[in-house]
């Protein structure tokens, strides 16, 4: 479904099918030409025309979007005291239950706003002055500690009918009681209807009714938090099906499914004719804290304990009130923001000396059930510690200069040429730096002098992927020194090169070694 669809599907119901080929047949939503103050290049953001920066563009402001925030209805469904064990054990272990605790009682509605400005769905993140960012899925980890491992959160879909026997086989409802509580446009089951229902059987000893119990307050818990929807009291009655196994309640990768989806709404909240915002917005919220500390952080709470997410570091307190000047305000300090204003790893004391995890240097899709969004950390480089790179020959001139003061010769040609600065991009890639002490290459590989510097790429990427990006930066010295001792072992060099005689072969092996013991120390 197109984001301009969803925009005007304010209800929540799904446009039928006929509205949809009409709208596939409307091509004058697609960017064809470059746009006054916004995108030159139209192959990425082909969406901007709807987008609620093209409107504000046009001096078209649009009001403060309502943001669905369910906490307060989480909190109603409270467990009794004289909850079962077996009720217990059930809920503790889906990981679900921390999200009572973290969930925000209400989001900044002006800084959702002024932020939903500066969201794009082609690349999933927030277009800022110096660059983009990004809600990655290390950040979801540490904010909420929702986990990002372990099976994806994805389900078939279902009709009317089979909604209602799902109710009816994993809620232990009657046939009546399901045909009237499953929606007739889609297989949606209310909240409200949850709370009433089961709310009072927690404290059963029944084991099928602690089970019944334990899957609706769980998918209880997911309407409220992490896929609230904009009618505000209503959740797909599939998500029952997540928890069909009482042996299986854990395991899941909620943090990945929360992220998918908010990328979903906030896709859906960029749109010019958006005016509501549902989705974890505690999420969000917690995220813009962290890393902007000019721009709407509330005061620390002072009950927050080191270990932690870190979404409870930060006190729930009124916002002000709701306008469009506090957008606007909030607009213009988007507009001079200087990287320098940005908390960029707040998250390095959780690490404690450690490696990020793996699964943040994936690239692809992230799916949330029936949804699906393009995960791209490689557009935000600087979240992992690298900085944008800056001109190659800028710093070739002065780590060039370096050398000679060394007594130590100059790289050879190659290290000037075009494919070299590409290989340079390529080796730079945070996804695939090779630890320090790694040999880059087989030394007993060979390849053919004629294939060129375009075969050693090639041949060097399968070998580098194996390896995940580290927090050290990479510095100009230490790719250059790998790549070098890269050809050398290719046998990679110039005319000028393969006259030089053996000797002068064996000092400049024997650099590399030294440099290569160095390192390592």
């Amino acid at each position: 479904m197109r984001y301009e669809e969803a925009a005007g599907n304010e209800g929540g119901d799904m446009p039928n099918d006929e509205d949809d080929a009409n709208n596939e047949d409307d091509d004058d939503e697609i960017l064809r030409g470059p746009f006054p103050g916004g995108p030159i290049d139209t192959s990425v953001l082909r969406s901007f025309k709807t987008h609620v920066a093209a409107a504000i563009w046009r001096g078209e402001e649009r009001e403060v979007l309502k943001c669905h925030c369910l906490t307060a209805k989480l909190l109603r469904w409270q467990p009794p005291e004289d909850s079962s064990i077996a009720w217990k054990t059930l809920v503790k272990k889906s990981g679900l239950l921390r999200l009572r605790k973290l969930a925000y009682r209400a989001p900044n509605r002006n800084l959702v706003s002024a932020f939903m400005e500066r969201w794009h769905p082609e690349t999933n993140s927030f277009h800022l002055p110096f660059g983009e960012m990004s809600i990655i899925l290390e950040y979801v980890y540490c904010l909420t500690g929702l986990s990002i491992k372990g099976r994806p959160v994805e389900f078939a879909g279902e009709d009317i009918a089979g909604g209602q026997h799902m109710v009816r086989r994993l809620l232990g409802v009657s046939a009546e009681e399901a045909d009237a509580e499953v929606s007739e446009r889609g297989s949606y089951i209310k909240l409200k209807w949850l709370h009433s229902r089961f709310s009072v059987l927690a404290s059963s000893e029944d084991n099928f009714e602690v089970v019944y119990t334990a899957r609706a307050f769980l998918v209880y818990i997911l309407g409220c938090t992490l896929f609230t929807d904009k009618t505000g009291d209503r959740i797909t009655c599939n998500y029952l099906r997540l928890f069909e196994d009482p042996e299986e309640f854990e395991g899941y990768a909620w943090g990945v499914a929360a992220l998918a989806f908010l990328y979903r709404q906030l896709g859906v909240g960029s749109r010019v004719g958006c005016r509501q915002m549902a989705g974890f917005l505690t999420l969000l919220d917690a995220w813009i804290y962290e890393h902007f500390p000019t721009l709407g952080r509330p005061q620390q709470n002072t009950d927050y304990r080191p270990g932690q997410p870190f979404a409870m570091r930060w006190a729930q307190q009124a916002h002000g009130a709701v306008s469009e000047d506090a957008v606007r305000a909030y607009r213009l300090q988007l507009d001079t923001l200087r990287a320098e204003d940005v908390v960029w790893d707040p998250y390095v004391k959780l690490r404690d000396g450690g490696e990020r995890p793996e699964v943040t240097f994936y690239e692809g899709c992230i799916t949330a059930c029936d949804i699906v969004e393009p995960y791209l950390p490689d557009r935000v480089l600087r979240q992992f510690g690298r900085g944008m790179l800056a001109s190659f020959y800028e710093q070739w001139e002065s780590h060039k200069l370096a050398r000679e003061r060394q007594g130590r010769v100059a790289y050879p040609s190659w290290a000037c040429s075009p494919d070299y600065q590409q290989w340079y991009e390529f080796i730079s890639h945070p996804r695939v730096q090779p630890e320090a002490a790694a040999p880059v290459v087989d030394p007993q590989m060979t390849v053919s002098p004629c294939d060129g510097i375009q075969s050693a790429i090639g041949y060097l990427k399968p070998v580098l992927t194996r390896w995940r990006a580290h927090d050290q930066d990479l510095s100009l010295p230490y790719v250059m020194s790998q790549v070098e001792e890269s050809f050398e072992a290719l046998h990679f060099r110039t005319g000028h090169e393969q006259s030089e005689t053996h000797s002068h072969r064996e000092h400049e092996q024997g650099e590399s070694s030294s440099r290569r013991r160095r390192r390592r120390q």
